[in-house]
């Protein structure tokens, strides 16, 4: 295997594509952990339960919604950034999860000082919950670059049909080839990812290790929530919102009527019938065991995990 201009233009598309994917996910996620965690957003229960719901939706699938949804309005989402937005819709929940979950075990004695030494909101945001929160913020990062540079389905639907590979769609090219040179390559390819996917590992490991000072352990009250003002709380609702329908809501909708639409692209509701439905599950003689594999793959891999914890 040769490294030449492709491969180099591959790597740089690869860690370009996990660090626009990261740092998209990170800003979005902090903001919304922030908001669930720290103002008076209503319904702020309901809302971080909706937001963790991208963790559950393989990217795959809002892909597939991505490209239905584009093919009906005229756009094209294919490439790097279409391949990227779609990343972070998925990606979003990493950043989330690891933000949120700081916060709630952040000891809140040092905000409540801050506050009641009469530092502002923004203030005790900026010097005291940051700072505390940044090996979350990093973490998460980390995650969220992970998974965009070891992802597959999402470049395998929307970078492949524009020729513009990632290392995940070089080592399944490479191996699709066959023959010494295609396996050669592809572990040569998997090899280097590996590496990169190790080192990041790690690199999230002592982060975490030396986070541990964060937390204050059970606590025994909540620390006070900051109260926005009317446009503030319109803008953090409208952008909550804007994020579950994004990442959620609005993949589940378009694949559900792309499934009831007789033919693809036709969403409207007098044409809608079960008929694809029926065909994929009594016609179609691979769904059953595609769905007991996918069934059974389920409920042995967690219980592997946790056997292997244990030992």
């Amino acid at each position: 295997m040769a490294f030449d201009s492709y491969f180099f233009e591959t790597l740089f598309r690869t860690l370009a594509l996990g660090t626009v994917v990261a740092t998209l996910a990170t800003f979005s996620g902090v903001f919304a952990a922030w908001t669930v965690e720290r103002s008076d957003l209503p319904a702020r229960a309901t809302w971080a339960r909706l937001l963790a719901l991208p963790y559950s939706i393989p990217g795959y699938l809002i892909g597939m919604a991505a490209i239905a949804a584009a093919n009906q309005i005229g756009a094209r989402v294919y490439g790097f950034w279409g391949m990227a937005l779609v990343e972070s819709a998925v990606a979003f929940a990493f950043p989330f999860l690891e933000v949120r979950a700081t916060l709630v075990r952040m000891d809140p004695a040092l905000e409540e000082a801050a506050r009641m030494s009469g530092a502002s909101p923004a203030r005790v945001f900026a010097k005291i919950t940051v700072p505390l929160a940044l090996p979350a913020v990093g973490n998460g990062w980390i995650l969220a670059f992970l998974y965009a540079v070891s992802s597959f389905g999402v470049p395998a639907l929307i970078c492949l049909p524009d020729r513009k590979p990632v290392l995940t769609t070089w080592i399944y090219s490479s191996l699709r080839m066959g023959g010494e040179q295609g396996l050669r390559e592809a572990a040569v390819v998997a090899l280097l990812l590996l590496a990169l996917c190790g080192s990041l590992l790690f690199a999230a490991h002592r982060i975490r290790a030396r986070a541990k000072w964060v937390s204050g352990g059970l606590r025994a009250n909540r620390p006070t929530v900051t109260r926005l003002s009317p446009f503030a709380k319109t803008f953090a609702f409208s952008s909550v919102a804007l994020f579950f329908v994004i990442t959620s809501l609005a993949p589940w909708l378009v694949l559900l009527f792309s499934g009831l639409a007789p033919i693809a692209g036709s969403f409207a509701p007098s044409t809608w019938t079960f008929r694809n439905f029926e065909y994929v599950i009594f016609g179609l003689p691979d769904f059953k065991d595609g769905l007991l594999h996918s069934t059974g793959l389920a409920l042995l891999a967690p219980f592997l995990i946790v056997a292997g914890g244990f030992c």
